[in-house]
């Protein structure tokens, strides 16, 4: 390796280095722009705003989870589910097994009521922003 060869290799790094920094400040400035725009939308309950050739919309889906492994309620969790016979429905609680059986019409009612004080679900917001004709 030559002199050359490594003082390009050091200056391509530093340029790299100064990149991912400005990336991090450009994520966390969308970050909080985004924050604000999902509030302003949920406030004034919009779904859709459109500014000039720009439809922003306001999707919202929601997160699911189960106790965290070193949760106390895991453990009753599991009996429950081995009580109702549904463990290995669940894939011994893998999260999205335990929603579809959550949304399964099938399931009894009161089984239901059972296993939904272990389950936590959130509402969650991110915004789609493209660009449409101008009317």
């Amino acid at each position: 390796m030559t002199k050359k060869e490594l003082s390009s290799l050091i200056d391509l790094s530093n340029k790299e280095k100064a990149l991912k920094e400005n990336l991090k400040e450009i994520q966390s400035q969308k970050e909080i722009l985004e924050s604000s725009m999902v509030q302003e939308m949920i406030e004034t309950n919009k779904k859709e705003h459109r500014i000039g050739m720009f439809l922003i919309r306001l999707k919202e889906k929601e997160k699911f989870s189960l106790p965290d492994s070193k949760s106390p309620l895991k453990g009753k969790f599991m009996e429950l589910l081995k009580d109702l016979d549904l463990l290995e429905v669940c894939s011994n609680l893998y999260a999205p097994k335990v929603k579809k059986l959550l949304q399964d019409k099938r399931l009894d009612e009161s089984i239901k009521n059972q296993i939904l004080p272990y389950t936590i679900t959130e509402t969650v917001h991110d915004l789609d922003i493209e660009i449409v004709p101008e009317v």
